[in-house]
């Protein structure tokens, strides 16, 4: 991770740099998630009572979307990178609005105003990934029932899906923009 200014002193193009942040960004969600589906594949193997095609691909959909989401909040980051300018203020704004945003969405939550919630950026890119919720982790624990599902979307999986895809793409043009117009 070279400063923006100091690889367009090595030659790079505004293009060639956006181009290169991109395949960067692209291509280390794509390692992990190959060595996510590996360790998945051995564990699974070693811990299945029943291995068959059904249940190796019953959920693996779960894997896209965690590409998707790794990209997105990569691409998040690398707007702030591109808004800011410096790389330690960027990491503090990036965690400041992640802390943020949650604050906006409690407080939105306790109004009772919880149609907006999962239109923010943050919450909806975190929306791809199941998890249970606290409140129902803990409730389903006790009655030992417990399921990986996200019970904090309202949406199905491809509108929370197009709504991250949105958030990359925007993401991604507003960078460009930046890069285009400011002075590396």
């Amino acid at each position: 991770y070279k400063m923006f200014k100091q690889q367009h002193l090595y030659g790079l193009s505004r293009k060639e740099l956006v181009i290169s942040k991109g395949l960067l960004i692209s291509l280390l969600p794509l390692i992990i998630v190959i060595c996510l589906v590996f360790l998945s594949a051995i564990f699974g193997v070693k811990y299945s009572e029943k291995i068959g095609m059904a249940s190796i691909f019953q959920k693996s959909y779960f894997i896209f979307t965690f590409y998707l989401q790794s990209i997105t909040y990569m691409s998040f980051a690398m707007m702030i990178v591109c808004l800011i300018g410096h790389t330690g203020l960027s990491i503090v704004v990036y965690f400041g609005y992640l802390f943020f945003e949650a604050i906006i969405r409690f407080i939105f939550r306790i109004k009772e105003i919880t149609e907006i919630i999962y239109f923010f950026p943050a919450k909806s890119i975190a929306s791809l990934t199941p998890r249970p919720s606290l409140e129902t982790a803990i409730s389903e624990s006790h009655q030992g029932q417990i399921q990986l599902t996200d019970r904090t979307t309202q949406f199905p999986m491809i509108v929370t899906i197009l709504f991250a895809c949105i958030y990359l793409l925007f993401f991604w043009w507003l960078s460009f923009s930046i890069m285009k117009r400011r002075d590396l």
